[in-house]
Order: structure tokens, then sequence, then C-alpha cells
């Protein structure tokens, strides 16, 4: 579980855009609609899916790290078969995160060290 969460934390922040005096109130928000999903029975599996697809779309680098993962591949690809590419590589991240999820059972988590990349506004 605590591999998890630094999966998301990493993903998550990636490229968020907030302030610095936001960025641990962001946070987790973003973890707690997850978490907050898989706490409550009334809520599908393919909703539980959603919610995370939801923030790996909102707040993940995913074509940057696509194009990282594609490697030589990208530079002959057209623009289609690239937004394809990105469309699937986050579409995966997110089937990855959700088989992880499975397995959690109410477990707790709390953030520390957070501070903001100001390279990364």
């Amino acid at each position: 579980m605590i591999f998890l969460v630094r999966i998301i934390l990493v993903f998550l922040l990636i490229t968020s855009q907030v302030k610095a005096n936001n960025v641990a109130d962001w946070l987790k928000s973003e973890i707690d609609n997850i978490l907050n999903a898989y706490n409550n029975d009334n809520i599908s599996n393919i909703e539980r899916f959603e919610y995370i697809e939801n923030a790996v779309n909102q707040n993940f680098a995913g074509a940057g790290i696509a194009k990282f993962v594609a490697g030589k591949a990208w530079a002959t690809a057209d623009k289609e078969t690239k937004k394809t590419y990105i469309e699937l590589f986050k579409h995966h991240l997110a089937l990855n995160i959700a088989a992880i999820m499975e397995g959690y059972s109410g477990q707790t988590y709390s953030l520390i060290q957070i501070k903001n990349d100001e390279t990364n506004q």
C-alpha cells in the first residue's frame, strides 16, 4: 500500500499547477477522493476505476512519459498515432493503479515533506 501511495504521489505531483500553499490540500483531496471510492460499498468497480482514470488524465504528464517510453519510435509516428498512444498509455496506467488498489482495505496515510517544485509550474 505504501508503494501505491508513493506511485500516486509521484504521478500526481508531476504536472500539478497549484500554488505551493495549496499543494498539500490538493494532493490530500485527490488521494482522498480515490480512497473514499474504495471505502464506499455503493460504488461499483467501474466507478472506482473512473475516479483513478480521471485523476491520471487531469494530473499526469502522460504525453512526456509516453514519449519517453516509446523511445525512437516516437519520431516516426504520425500525429494520430501519438494521440492514440498517449490515451492508451494513460488508460494502462489507470488500470495498473486500479489493480493495485484492489488490495486496499482501509489503510491510512500521511503526507510528509511536501514541497512545490518551482521549476514545474
